[in-house]
């Protein structure tokens, strides 16, 4: 796990199992560590600097998030920590299960969305993946109904690479998925799952 940030299980809570970037549920989100029914050896996994995506044979857990309910996961984290995970190569990943697709919903969000400094991976309106940076323009994927879809677990992931390359590469079920131009910028804030980083929007909906 060399690189490697912070890791969560949410098979009960939201503690991080590899460092202290533990986080705190908002609302009603809540938490199982049987979601898949115990038939897959998967785990989600929220971001980390490796150099390619990476995902885990380990275990099964999930938090189900409601949309309307604004729920999210809240991470303290100091200034220091975001500015050299979000402004570093970075990789963003996960499992998801959308419910439903809506504007903007975020899986992962570093930064701060009120002052535009956010580096923010999500799922958008008419089945496509986005990183937003606010640095420059918010990048999405093609529109993809046949593969982006509801009702169905995915392992998504965002590779972000920086300096003279400044881009980011989707991948989708562990395959490179799409290659878009973007930088970030990123100071100070916080760290949320499920949200945009002010909390105030950005809601996703499902696991």
């Amino acid at each position: 796990k060399q690189g490697l940030k912070a890791w969560y299980p949410l098979e009960a809570n939201a503690n991080c199992s590899h460092s202290s970037y533990h986080g705190a549920a908002v609302n009603d989100t809540t938490f199982s560590s049987a979601i898949y029914g115990g038939n897959t050896p998967m785990k989600p996994r929220a971001f980390d600097n490796a150099d390619e995506v990476q995902s885990d044979y380990i275990g099964a857990g999930t938090a189900y998030f409601n949309r309307s309910n604004t729920d999210n996961i809240n991470f303290t984290a100091t200034d220091s920590t975001i500015a050299s995970i979000a402004n570093s190569n970075f990789t963003m990943s996960g499992w998801v299960n959308i419910d439903s697709f809506n504007d903007h919903m975020y899986i992962l969000a570093i930064g701060n969305n009120a002052t535009g400094e956010q580096a923010g991976f999500g799922v958008h309106t008419g089945n496509k993946f986005f990183l937003s940076c606010y640095t420059s323009p918010i990048v999405y994927t093609t529109a993809d109904s046949t593969n982006v879809i509801t009702g169905t677990w995915m392992h998504v992931a965002v590779v972000y690479t920086g300096g003279a390359t400044d881009e980011a590469a989707f991948y989708l079920n562990g395959v490179l998925y799409e290659t878009e131009s973007v930088a970030t910028n990123v100071t100070t804030g916080k760290i949320r799952i499920g949200a945009h980083t002010a909390g105030s929007g950005g809601y996703i909906d499902g696991n």
